[in-house]
């Protein structure tokens, strides 16, 4: 009784077009009670859902069901339809053949849809649906295969799967360790120089700006002569300038002796930099 209620359920559901709720209902149906009557209507719903390699295989199924002289006549109706409707299913079923190259390695996984394609299936036509379908490929060392394509009903169409090597892969940047790196070992008299350098250069340019500030002010006051009362910016003026050379003179050596100093102390010995400048020296390199 539960087989004849969900039969009818599907048939209501049939007439109406609603033909995945009349799958369901028939599915269901035929699965309490297999008979031809409801096996040719779940055919008919796979059909009418652009199923229909399954459409084929069900109405085949119904044609496969004994029958004898006691069968119902719905029975015996039933393999009579699918015997007619079966021949319009096949001429809508489309066909797809992929074709691998030659040289595809063994480990290629050849999908449609999602699915594995059986190696026996492969370079044959396949039986598909119409419509949308999808072809991918995977192989080592070869670059994905992706490929869409869409089917009229009875259509065959032939795909070459293309498998490209992958470029080879570009050389990572070598890693600077500890242990391959070179230690730069500087000499305590060699940190003495640069720093010595350095603070006399940062000394003259204090004591040379304090100089022009000075020259500024007898510029003004000593045309045409000085007056006694500049006497002691024209000293101050001399100091900072002298000591402003000193100081220029005696950085500049420093930091040179001390870059090179630094040169020598390398491990490498050929890619130490230094500069000196108004203010401050630095060293630069790779070792």
């Amino acid at each position: 009784m539960a087989a004849r209620e969900l039969a009818v359920a599907g048939a209501e559901a049939y007439d109406k077009a609603e033909y995945a709720t009349a799958l369901d209902r028939f599915q269901r149906a035929e699965q309490l009670y297999k008979v031809p009557s409801i096996t040719v209507m779940v055919a008919r719903c796979l059909s009418r859902s652009g199923r229909v390699v399954e459409a084929v295989d069900k109405y085949e199924e119904t044609l496969r069901v004994p029958l004898d002289a006691a069968s119902p006549e719905a029975f015996r109706r039933a393999v009579t339809d699918a015997a007619g409707e079966v021949e319009v299913a096949r001429a809508r079923v489309a066909r797809i053949e992929l074709r691998l190259p030659k040289d595809a390695p063994p480990d290629t996984k050849l999908l449609l849809d999602g699915r594995p394609v059986p190696a026996a299936l492969i370079g044959v036509p396949t039986p598909v649906d119409p419509g949308a379908h999808r072809v991918s490929a995977r192989a080592a060392g070869k670059a994905p295969f992706e490929r869409e394509l869409s089917l009229a009903e009875g259509e065959h169409q032939s795909m070459n799967v293309e498998l490209v090597g992958l470029a080879p892969p570009q050389p990572s940047p070598p890693v600077l360790t500890a242990g391959s790196a070179r230690a730069l070992r500087a000499k305590p008299i060699t940190i003495a120089l640069l720093a010595t350098g350095g603070a006399a250069l940062v000394v003259g340019t204090v004591t040379g700006i304090a100089a022009l500030n000075h020259k500024s002010a007898l510029d003004e006051g000593c045309t045409p002569g000085c007056s006694p009362n500049l006497r002691e910016d024209l000293e101050a003026f001399r100091r900072n300038r002298t000591i402003s050379y000193l100081s220029f003179g005696i950085g500049a050596a420093a930091a040179g002796a001390g870059a090179l100093l630094l040169w020598r102390d390398s491990t490498s010995g050929r890619q130490v930099g230094a500069s000196a400048y108004p203010g401050g020296a630095f060293v630069m390199g790779s070792f």
